[in-house]
């Protein structure tokens, strides 16, 4: 909560800013009265304590402006842009320095710091900030069932009520597997991911009875080797650093029994 009222302050703050500043680009140009006091790389801050504050990108020497983006520490003291739709902006040099007169560090390659998707990635690691960004997310035929969240784990248990077969149930899980790997792993405090997905099943004697059908697990390791953007989803179950699933699935993706026994083996049994 600390770090989004700090950020709604700073938003804030910015609005000033920009209304001093003005148009930069609709301006006449200016004259540099004196030595900048940032350069590029600094991030700077309205005090030593605040968790929100800009990345100066560039120096212009001909508008006296400096080129920033909001950037955002993160609870390990690392650094990270936010919204992916917060384009930089160009700012008046002295209100920057008079309005933000803290600088935190020095940063000497720009293009290391992460861009991070979600607000998601900014927030305590809680059973309802998970559950918040899991239901803006999850796919509309999958009902959350629990989130848990133990030490730097988060367990996400779903339930799929209707699917065509076992190889679209299969696969369309490893796709929403992986949207949500891709965002609770922006959160630096998660370091592992597990994912259980049940669906109603047909005992002996004819009644249905809810059962886990699937278990992947996901480190972070494994998560920062991933591109995202090329990813296909079905090998996660490949490169996942656990998995198990039930032998109904395995059998409705074509195994043969001998096959299913020795997966069993050796993923172990639930």
């Amino acid at each position: 909560m600390e770090t989004r009222i700090s950020y709604q302050t700073f938003i804030f703050l910015m609005m000033i800013i920009s209304s001093f500043s003005g148009c930069i680009g609709d301006t006449d140009t200016q004259t540099t009265t004196s030595t900048p006091k940032y350069q590029q790389g600094d991030i700077v801050s309205i005090n030593s304590t605040e968790k929100v504050g800009f990345a100066i990108l560039k120096y212009n020497t001909v508008n006296d402006t400096y080129l920033s983006r909001t950037i955002i520490q993160f609870q390990n003291h690392s650094w990270g842009f936010y919204n992916p739709d917060d384009l930089p902006k160009e700012y008046d040099r002295k209100v920057i320095e008079e309005t933000l007169p803290y600088k935190c560090l020095h940063l000497t390659d720009l293009n290391k710091i992460p861009s991070f998707k979600t607000a998601f990635a900014v927030v305590p690691v809680t059973e309802m900030n998970v559950r918040k960004i899991i239901s803006k997310n999850i796919d509309t035929n999958t009902e959350l069932k629990n989130v848990e969240v133990v030490g730097s784990t988060v367990r996400i248990q779903q339930y799929i009520p209707t699917f065509w077969d076992e190889a679209t149930l299969f696969s369309s899980s490893l796709k929403a597997d992986t949207k949500l790997m891709e965002i609770l792993f922006e959160n630096p405090s998660v370091e592992k991911c597990n994912f259980e997905t049940s669906i109603d099943l047909t005992d002996e004697y004819g009644n249905k009875v809810n059962k886990i059908v699937l278990n992947i697990t996901v480190n972070r390791a494994t998560h920062e080797k991933i591109n995202y953007d090329n990813f296909n989803t079905d090998n996660l179950w490949n490169i996942a650093d656990s998995h198990w699933r039930h032998p109904a699935i395995s059998r409705g993706l074509g195994l043969s029994n001998s096959e299913i026994i020795a997966e069993q083996i050796l993923n172990g049994q639930q």
